[in-house]
């Protein structure tokens, strides 16, 4: 994975299911809760490539990088054991992806979720078959796509004339579109780590849909547990390397460095 070496004794997790006394200990926001320290049933979770920031109270506002939030309205069945919403499409680099996605949502445990708790985001074979071959006609539809490369890896290697953001730029956006249209575009900077000289995927092969940490990069999530959606925007979501959990009543020591680096 791509944890950074700690002390630890787990993940820390958020179920989507409703905390029951004697069922299993309370997560960190029910915590919260019961402590007074907050009356929302929501959380706010902004990952970076090394870190992020988990808020309990509100938008981080000041990380945001273009003021558009997204909503995504799911429902009591589909939140019950996972953080799961509808998905009607899937673009690369623009061309739409032909692929039944009725038939992948027939059943209510089938829909596509959000999990933090996975490093990499996992798409079912089917769909992961169209997805590689999409972006393989990408990188040999033009010679400039894929710095140059004319069919796409797993990992990429950078040829020493680009710079890292310009050979990054030449992939293409995978994007999701859901239920009410709206667009998640995952782009290359971060569906890609860096290896050395190459540059490697942060998806896989898997038996569901899964939107792992990599595919949240740089974007400030709110999961609503209450009313049952997920909102989203674009962010800055720093290099603390952890996240940290704060409260609007205290102090933000990841605010003011961000600040700083806007002015520039």
């Amino acid at each position: 994975g791509l944890f950074y070496t700690q002390e630890a004794e787990g993940i820390i997790g958020i179920a989507s299911n409703p905390f029951e006394e004697g069922e299993r200990p309370p997560n960190p926001l029910e915590t919260a809760i019961i402590n007074g320290k907050t009356n929302h049933n929501r959380f706010f979770l902004c990952i970076s490539p090394n870190g992020g920031v988990l808020n309990f109270e509100d938008w981080n506002y000041s990380r945001h990088t273009n003021g558009k939030i997204q909503r995504l309205q799911s429902s009591s069945v589909l939140f019950s054991t996972q953080y799961r919403i509808v998905v009607s499409g899937l673009m690369v680099g623009g061309y739409e992806i032909n692929f039944n996605w009725k038939n992948l949502l027939r059943n209510s445990r089938n829909h596509p979720f959000f999990d933090s708790g996975n490093t990499l985001t996992s798409f079912p074979a089917d769909l992961y078959e169209l997805i590689t071959n999409e972006l393989n006609n990408f990188c040999s539809r033009a010679e400039k796509n894929c710095g140059g490369l004319k069919s796409f890896s797993f990992c990429n290697y950078k040829p020493d004339i680009f710079e890292e953001e310009e050979f990054l730029s030449t992939f293409p956006s995978i994007s999701i579109v859901f239920e009410e249209g709206q667009i998640f575009d995952w782009i290359p900077n971060n569906y890609f780590v860096k290896r050395g000289s190459d540059y490697c995927t942060l998806f896989t092969l898997g038996s569901e849909l899964v939107f792992g940490a990599s595919f949240m990069r740089n974007h400030d999530i709110m999961f609503d547990r209450e009313n049952k959606r997920i909102e989203y925007t674009t962010a800055i979501c720093g290099d603390s390397r952890k996240v940290v959990e704060h409260f609007l009543s205290d102090p933000n020591p990841y605010n003011e460095p961000l600040n700083n680096l806007l002015k520039i």
